[in-house]
Formats: structure tokens, C-alpha cells, sequence
């Protein structure tokens, strides 16, 4: 339940990035004086109509950098509501399953006070997509790109493994923002 709330309360967020990019943000260690080369990014066709430019897809790449940050907090944030509801997330997947779906019973029926405290998480973790959202807009402003070319560039990166893997690298080379 927890990851559908995050996946209905987002448009960019994790679960629509392939675990590649995702395991592209652990760190690598690096020799203390090593110097890492200046990238070197060509244009990649990726598609017969569309290509990407270098600008593009580093900005790609730290917008995504920036975002996997983003949904690892606000993930915290709705384990942290859920918990402060007085459920475990076991508990409220229970309950939001069977809100969701008449078939579905949970396992114990739901008190007023349940209820009330259910009703109240949920109106927070809506609040807490809805920031979400915005810091995403706000970034996507920043960066100069339109949540669309962000869209088509994300379906074109996790269909070519070459690019994902030239993602990765840009975000690994990213200095921590």
C-alpha cells in the first residue's frame, strides 16, 4: 500500500525508474587523489525522431539524482505518518486495501478511533505528495525542462542501455547537491 500511495502521488518517482538508475546513486569510492576526467558526452540518437542532447542528459541525470533523493525522504515521511497513526504499515495496507476494494476485509474491523486516526494519515500523505509534486515542479523549472521532455527522455534512457549507463556515470560524477 505504502508504494502504491507513492506511485498514485507521483509521476517521477522511483518506481518508475529501473533499478539500474537507482543503484546508480550509491556512491563509488574514489582514490583521495584520483581526479575524475571531465565527462565526455556525445549526442546519443535514442529514437528515429528524437535525440538528446549532452545538455539534456546531464540535466537528466542530476534532475533524477535530485529526485531519488526526494522519494527516499518522502517515503520516511509516510512510514514516519503511519507510525505516528499508531499503525505499522502492515496494519494500514490491511485497511487501505480493503477501503479500496469492498472484496477486501481486514483482518480485525476498524474502530471510530481507528478510523479517525486512518482518515487523518491519509489527508497528511496527501499532503505530503502534494509538497512532493511541487518540489519536483520547482526542480523541473530550475533544470529548464518541461515534465514532458523529462518523460520522453526517462522512456528513451530505460529502453537503451547505453544511455542508462551513461546516466549512471553522470550521476555518479555528480557532486552531492
Amino acid at each position: 500500500m505504502i508504494k502504491f500511495i507513492l506511485v498514485s502521488g507521483f509521476i517521477l518517482i522511483s518506481t518508475f525508474f529501473s533499478p539500474a538508475i537507482v543503484q546508480a546513486q550509491t556512491p563509488v569510492a574514489t582514490p583521495p587523489t584520483a581526479q575524475p576526467a571531465p565527462p565526455q558526452i556525445t549526442p546519443f540518437p535514442s529514437t528515429p525522431k528524437t535525440e538528446i542532447s549532452p545538455e539534456e542528459l546531464r540535466k537528466f541525470s542530476r534532475i533524477t539524482k535530485q529526485i531519488l533523493v526526494m522519494t527516499e525522504a518522502v517515503k520516511t515521511q509516510i512510514i514516519q505518518t503511519i507510525q505516528k497513526a499508531g499503525f505499522t504499515e502492515q496494519q494500514f495496507d490491511e485497511i487501505y486495501q480493503a477501503q479500496s476494494d469492498s472484496t477486501v476485509q481486514p483482518a480485525k474491523p476498524l474502530s471510530a478511533q481507528e478510523k479517525t486516526r486512518y482518515d487523518q494519515a491519509i489527508a497528511q500523505i496527501h499532503q505530503i505528495q502534494q509538497a512532493a509534486q511541487t518540489q519536483i515542479a520547482t526542480l523541473l523549472k530550475s533544470e529548464s525542462m518541461d515534465l514532458q521532455r523529462f518523460n520522453q527522455i526517462l522512456a528513451i534512457v530505460q529502453n537503451d542501455p547505453k544511455l542508462l549507463q551513461e546516466v549512471q556515470r553522470l550521476m555518479k560524477s555528480e557532486s552531492p547537491s
